[in-house]
């Protein structure tokens, strides 16, 4: 994803340091820094997605739910084709994005502290789990997905086993093994 999808298609490509580095910070275990890297991308990348069709989301959050609805009633209402699953997934998405991941820090009731006020404002401070990594990164995907679909002209099949991408997985394999041999300065016991 890091090769064939983050660096080619639009409005994902300009986050492509900060995911590429979010994605070492992970291999190294440092998940603290993965998941708070990946906040401001996800969120960057609904910002993007409103802004290529000409609405300026404003200050904060609250509007962001409102981008993902639009990009249902894009699929269901465009002769876009949308499939059911497609919209599925933007309608779970949306629903996990008003009740976990932009929801009031004081409301919050999720597990691990993934919360995106409460990671981002300093009020949770036990939020660096694989888990929420990888919830993230999944987010992440699935807007990739959907701007795969519209914008690139990229298959949307699995991208292929090149080179670049076996000595890109040598590289994590190398930083999985640096992570397990040293315990990192202030890692819990």
């Amino acid at each position: 994803m890091l090769l064939e999808r983050y660096r080619k298609v639009p409005l994902i490509l300009k986050y492509q340091a900060s995911i590429s580095e979010a994605i070492e910070a992970a291999q190294l275990g440092l998940f603290h820094a993965a998941v708070s890297t990946l906040f401001p991308v996800i969120e960057g990348i609904i910002r993007e997605m409103a802004g290529s069709r000409g609405v300026n989301l404003g200050q904060g959050t609250s509007k962001l739910a409102d981008e993902v609805d639009a990009m249902i009633a894009h699929d269901r209402t465009k002769g876009f084709g949308g499939s059911d699953e497609r919209i599925t997934m933007l309608e779970i998405f949306r629903d996990f994005l008003k009740s976990t991941l932009l929801v009031r820090t004081a409301s919050f009731t999720g597990a691990r502290d993934l919360n995106r006020h409460g990671v981002l404002h300093g009020v949770f401070v036990n939020f660096g789990h694989e888990a929420n990594f990888y919830i993230l990164i999944s987010i992440l995907d699935l807007l990739t997905f959907i701007m795969t679909f519209r914008t690139s002209g990229i298959s949307v099949l699995a991208p292929d086993w090149t080179e670049e991408a076996q000595a890109l997985a040598r590289y994590y394999r190398a930083l999985q093994v640096i992570s397990a041999t040293g315990r990192k300065v202030g890692a819990r016991t």
